[in-house]
């Protein structure tokens, strides 16, 4: 009598079509996403047409840099990883047919193509940093280098205000500032669109026990955990279109200081990067003043260095006393941007290096509180291409 194996058995009740038809999903709702986005941004005299990246060496705007270019590439790369999502629905079905069972074309061809989109689409995010006033230098992952060419993989200088009146938000009129909102909502929708999609997958293995507790519960566990993902996207791409709104309401005010009222904002968009492609372990979600420090104003941005192979934590400065008053600019309290990765709670991080990377204060001293655990998509659909391996 010849025994069934787990992959036949997963096949049975259709797990891989199930699997790939779920990233078909994630990348048609991508694709119409940023098909919206190209419409919103493309027109003459748009703010989206300038070159964002300048050079660090000579600040010459690099070409093919701005947000229609970096849409158009996108939606390309996208339309990349549709073909292959075929190509694979094709394997797929004729392996039900198959008296051996192996996942070969799941785990080779097909997870590249689902690695070179993510990592694209990551990079593609982090240049909707540049239309804010940044308290982080934003960077690439150098491994993809299609949306951001190899020519723009260098040290980009963070564009100043001197670039800036051309394309940020800090300096957009109304009805330009509008179009920004409504492209972070299309951003933001597809994920939404996508959770909708993928329901009545979702239920049939996130809810279903006599899959989650069988022999192939392994593999079905690691499915769940991937669509779970996509609900924590759109929580945080909601959280940003939040910040976004609240923003709005008082960036004009005379008294505003954009670059710390979009602080908000710039942290929101990092963590839903890092939800696309960067798990983070041990970062920082809040923080405690032990020592106020001293010459600081609001809008410096604080570096905290991380332990080894961990990444720097970036906070910048909320409130101060008010020197102008004959205090010294103590630190009463700040927003934390980039919770970086690697810390402990209770760590004294005068122990692990702190940096004003603006302004002249200094002598503050700041303790770990609360950390926390990004897992992101990416990871996610590794852990289920490994499970399918395995």
């Amino acid at each position: 009598m010849s025994s069934v194996t787990l992959a036949q058995i997963f096949d049975i009740v259709n797990g891989p079509i199930d699997y790939i038809n779920v990233n078909i999903s994630l990348g048609q709702c991508i694709k119409t996403s940023l098909e919206k986005v190209s419409d919103a941004i493309n027109y003459t005299s748009s703010p989206f047409l300038v070159d964002m990246v300048h050079s660090s060496v000579d600040g010459s705007a690099i070409e093919d840099s701005s947000l229609v270019d970096f849409t158009t590439s996108m939606i390309s790369q996208t339309d990349t990883f549709l073909s292959a999502c075929t190509t694979a629905l094709q394997a797929a079905r004729i392996q039900q047919s198959s008296s051996t069972a192996n996942y070969d074309f799941l785990t080779t061809t097909f997870a590249d193509a689902q690695e070179n989109f993510i990592g694209e689409y990551i990079n593609y995010l982090t240049t909707y940093q540049f239309l804010f006033t940044m308290t982080k230098q934003p960077s690439w992952n150098t491994s993809y280098q299609s949306v951001v060419t190899s020519t723009m993989q260098i040290t980009v200088t963070l564009v100043n205000d001197d670039f800036r009146t051309q394309f940020s938000t800090k300096w957009m009129s109304s009805a330009q500032l509008r179009i920004v909102r409504r492209v972070l909502g299309h951003l933001i929708n597809c994920f939404q669109t996508l959770v909708i999609i993928v329901a009545p997958i979702d239920a049939k293995y996130n809810s279903n026990s006599t899959l989650s507790s069988s022999v192939i519960g392994t593999i079905t566990d690691a499915f769940s955990a991937m669509m779970v993902t996509f609900s924590s996207l759109h929580s945080e791409g909601s959280n940003l279109i939040d910040q976004v709104d609240d923003w709005e309401s008082i960036a004009r005010s005379n008294d505003a200081n954009i670059d710390l009222i979009q602080a908000p904002i710039s942290s929101a968009l990092i963590k839903l990067i890092d939800n696309v492609g960067n798990s983070k372990s041990g970062t920082i979600t809040t923080v405690s003043i032990d020592t106020a420090g001293s010459g600081y104003a609001v809008g410096d941005v604080i570096t905290l260095t991380a332990p080894t192979d961990g990444t720097d934590a970036v906070l910048v400065v909320k409130t101060t006393t008010d020197v102008n008053d004959g205090d010294s600019g103590t630190v009463t309290s700040v927003d934390i941007i980039d919770g970086g990765a690697g810390f402990a709670t209770d760590s004294d991080l005068n122990d692990l290096g702190i940096t004003s990377t603006t302004g002249s204060g200094s002598g503050i001293d700041i303790s770990v509180s609360v950390i926390g655990t990004i897992t992101s998509l990416l990871a996610s659909i590794s852990s289920m291409n490994d499970s399918l391996a395995s």
